[in-house]
Order: C-alpha cells, then structure tokens, then sequence
C-alpha cells in the first residue's frame, strides 16, 4: 500500500510540474519550457500507467486471495473459533 500512494504522490507532481512548466511557457513564449513540459507530460504518462499496473495487480492478488476455497478446518475455525489440540 506504501509503495501505491508514494507512486501516486509522485506521479501527481510529475503533473503538476508538467502543468507548471506549460503555463510559464505559454505564458513567457519560451520553447525550452515548452520541451520541458512535453517531457514531463511523457513521464506523467509513464508514472500513471505504473500506478495503474500496480495497483490492478495488487487488487487482483487481494481478490483471488478472498476468493479462494477454504478447507473445512478452515471454516470450523472461522465459525467456532481456533480449537484447543
């Protein structure tokens, strides 16, 4: 879970930079910033589309974790609690 919000706090600056960079571009007519933006923007993309594998991935294993049979000591203990041996 630590490593999906540092990756989204990451990507979110990534964009805020992007964004930054862009209007002082535009707003200066300056083409540096302007290459500057475009590269931020192209790891934007990157960094989002790594959040978004990883959190697809770790949903998946949390999922198919849930929904795995359970044996029927399992349940036992699940309904009447762990038994003394």
């Amino acid at each position: 879970m630590k490593e999906i919000i540092i990756s989204a706090v990451i990507t979110g600056v990534t964009f805020i930079t992007f964004c930054a960079t862009l209007i002082f571009g535009i707003i200066k007519k300056n083409n540096r910033l302007k290459l500057i933006s475009l590269f931020a923007f192209i790891a934007f993309i990157c960094l989002t589309g790594w959040t978004v594998f990883k959190v697809g991935i770790k949903s998946y294993n949390k999922v198919a974790d849930t929904l795995k049979p359970r044996t029927g000591d399992e349940i036992y203990d699940a309904l009447f609690g762990k038994r003394q041996l």
